[in-house]
């Protein structure tokens, strides 16, 4: 099922909603509007009066202060009150029912009923194709990257998703990934030769990683801290608000802004669950995606700030920023990573996000 389809006219809502808050951030970077605003227009609130109670299980799989993590609550609650108390969502803690690749899975199968945030990299064991995203340096910036998702990217996610078993409810912007590690800063290509970097089990990523120099070892999220604090690893990518919220600038003091990614993470429900029920149901579940969605777009450029000082002035941590003509040799070194993945998954979408 498309979601497009489900509510008329709500892809271009979404598109009016993004061009507002990319003039909102270009415009007042230091005071973003209330978070609230732009997500109550995304569409027209469906009205629903389940006539039975819903008891459903949602895994977090990100930390809890995070603003996907926030938003994705923020999605759950509402759902409750909208539907006047009997949409009932028991929320587990991420870690509780075991690594990241463990709980999706069990969401396809349907022995957990919603999952999320979970970076889309996640869903590439079932969909290759999704991995494109994580291709670096694909996006000029917050604004190509929502125009890039909202007209085109999110349908065929939702579209790819749905023949594995997972519905689409909500698409999050996590967004820039920097660097941090334990050994060195990173201020050109030469120094990630030889390190130990995290990786997905994503054959994008793991050749992104090589074609940069490093040795790429794969690790679920959960299992990053310790593996840091005994040399497993070296170094790794992920947000800002992950470097805090994960702790990693406890034992990581390096620090390098290198924006290769602008990455994607999804909040999914069981197909199944999802097509067995009523119309205002689903409707209703929908809206509350699009609607936390549309809010973690201006918490996200928001965190990003907020958590680079965090960083600098709470942990102490030796910060730098990869310069622009150090970017351009690495997106050199990626070339045939994007001709790689043109011919392992699709010419099309990698040409349409590379534009």
């Amino acid at each position: 099922m498309n979601t497009s389809k489900i509510l008329p006219g709500r892809s271009m809502g979404l598109i009016i909603i993004v061009v507002m808050l990319v003039l909102l951030i270009g415009c007042a970077q230091a005071a973003p509007a209330p978070a609230s605003s732009p997500a109550q227009s995304a569409t027209s609130q469906p009205s629903a009066a389940p006539a039975q109670v819903y008891e459903w299980r949602h895994h977090l799989s990100a930390p809890p202060k995070a603003a996907m993590t926030k938003a994705t609550v923020m999605m759950m609650e509402d759902l409750n009150k909208l539907s006047g108390g009997n949409i009932n969502i028991r929320t587990h803690e991420s870690g509780e029912l075991g690594k990241t690749p463990d709980v999706v899975e069990m969401c396809r199968t349907g022995d957990l009923d919603i999952v999320g945030a979970v970076n889309l990299s996640y869903f590439a064991r079932y969909e290759p194709w999704v991995s494109v995203d994580a291709l670096p340096y694909i996006y000029q910036d917050a604004g190509d990257a929502w125009q890039k998702w909202d007209t085109w990217l999110k349908d065929e996610i939702a579209t790819s998703l749905e023949k594995h078993g997972f519905k689409l409810i909500s698409l999050s912007d996590i967004g820039y990934r920097n660097i941090i590690g334990t050994k060195r800063p990173i201020t050109k290509l030469e120094d990630f030769k030889g390190l130990k970097y995290r990786s997905l089990a994503s054959p994008l990523l793991l050749r992104t990683y090589e074609a940069w120099g490093a040795k790429p070892v794969q690790l679920s999220i959960n299992e990053v801290f310790s593996a840091l604090e005994t040399g497993t690893i070296d170094a790794l990518d992920i947000d800002y608000g992950g470097m805090v919220d994960w702790k990693f600038a406890e034992v990581a003091k390096y620090v390098s802004e290198s924006k290769h990614q602008r990455s994607i993470a999804v909040v999914v429900m069981n197909l199944d669950l999802f097509n067995s029920l009523p119309a205002d149901i689903q409707d209703l579940i929908l809206y509350t995606g699009d609607k936390a969605c549309l809010w973690v777009r201006v918490e996200a450029e928001k965190e990003m700030r907020e958590k680079a000082s965090v960083l600098i002035n709470d942990f102490g941590v030796e910060y730098n920023v990869i310069s622009a003509d150090e970017v351009k040799r690495f997106k050199e070194a990626s070339k045939p990573v994007y001709e790689w993945a043109a011919g392992e998954y699709s010419k099309e979408i990698v040409e349409k996000l590379t534009q």
